[in-house]
């Protein structure tokens, strides 16, 4: 007579990594996030339907010469990208925003910015994020 040992084994390994793979993908991160960047500037955004949608970013910059260049933006655009696993990336306003959700109610990032002013030069931003789910 045959074991079914292997075989009970087997399916058990698949049913675990069955499970496994449905709840990585059953993440859910819809709801409005609020957070600072490294610098202490204000950042904004919701998830619905696991896309990022109004992103609300404000961030410092430095340019290639002084006198009245701007140090500061704002920038609020629909961001419309999609959240793959746990990370996304977009690009709104000239800006670059990626992150990757660490647990169910915090996410950290980074985000970068360059452009170029006939005045100031070359402008350009790199900064770290932290944000947690508020609602």
């Amino acid at each position: 007579m045959k074991s079914s040992r292997p075989r009970s084994f087997f399916l058990t390994v698949i049913l675990v990594l069955a499970q496994s793979a449905l709840s990585c993908g059953s993440r859910d991160y819809s709801g409005s996030w609020q957070g600072t960047t490294a610098d202490g500037k204000d950042i904004s955004f919701k998830v619905q339907n696991n896309t990022i949608g109004k992103v609300n970013l404000t961030f410092s910059f430095e340019c290639e010469y002084s006198g009245f260049c701007p140090a500061e933006e704002s920038i609020e655009a629909d961001a419309g990208s999609p959240i793959t696993g746990d990370s996304f990336a977009s690009t709104v306003g000239g800006v670059r925003f990626s992150g990757k959700f660490d647990s169910p109610t915090s996410v950290s990032g980074e985000l970068s910015y360059e452009k170029e002013n006939p005045q100031c030069g070359k402008c350009k931003a790199k900064s770290t994020w932290t944000a947690k789910k508020i609602s």
